[in-house]
């Protein structure tokens, strides 16, 4: 009597495979392809290796250990390796605050307080003046510029601007902050206003 020894764990599930594979060729020998590539599957997901044995008895049943036998072949079996994404805050619920940039020093109020909006100043000789607010006052580097009609007045530094021997007609002043640059930081509203003033030969204003 042929004497057998203990088997493992992965080679007792094996037995039974073979146990059950063995009967149903038995019962149809049709059966035997789908039956052989079932133990390949059971065997791979068993025994968890990369490398497994396969023999075949008498009787054509085909078996699988994880030890070589005599008359064995080995099978390569090459295991199905997932690489889960990385978890992202969106999958996670949890939200990243963006950073917030750094906008330096921040003035509440620029604005011209005179002339208002589309008024009328009646100035013979050309004359005028505009006052304008700053707050909470400038920062750093940054100084005043005023633009009449789009152009910047050179030397016209302070909240206070004055002009004499304007031309009668609409214009258009606006206060701006810059910077060391000469970028814009902030600027008011631009003020539309029309200077009155006698035409040469006693016409009209």
């Amino acid at each position: 009597m042929e004497t057998r020894r203990p088997r493992s764990a992965g080679a007792f599930s094996f037995g039974l495979v073979r146990i059950v594979m063995a009967e149903r060729i038995r019962y149809a020998r049709t059966m035997r392809i789908p039956l052989i590539l079932l133990g390949c599957i059971l065997a791979a997901t068993a025994l968890a290796e990369s490398r497994v044995y396969k023999s075949v008895d008498s009787e054509g049943v085909v078996e699988f250990s994880d030890r070589p036998a005599s008359g064995a072949k080995p099978v390569t079996v090459t295991p199905n390796v997932v690489t889960m994404p990385a978890v992202s805050s969106a999958t996670t619920g949890e939200a990243e605050e963006p950073a917030e940039p750094d906008l330096g020093p921040t003035y509440t109020k620029v604005e011209i307080t005179s002339p208002k909006e589309d008024e009328a100043i009646r100035s013979n000789a050309g004359n005028f003046a505009a006052m304008a607010v700053v707050e909470p006052g400038l920062f750093g580097d940054h100084r005043i510029q005023w633009r009449f009609d789009g152009k910047v007045l050179p030397g016209a530094t302070t909240t206070f601007l004055s002009m004499r021997n304007v031309d009668r007609g609409t214009h258009t002043i606006q206060l701006e902050i810059v910077n060391a640059a000469g970028e814009v930081v902030k600027a008011s509203d631009p003020v539309t206003f029309h200077l009155l003033r006698v035409a040469l030969g006693g016409g009209g204003p």
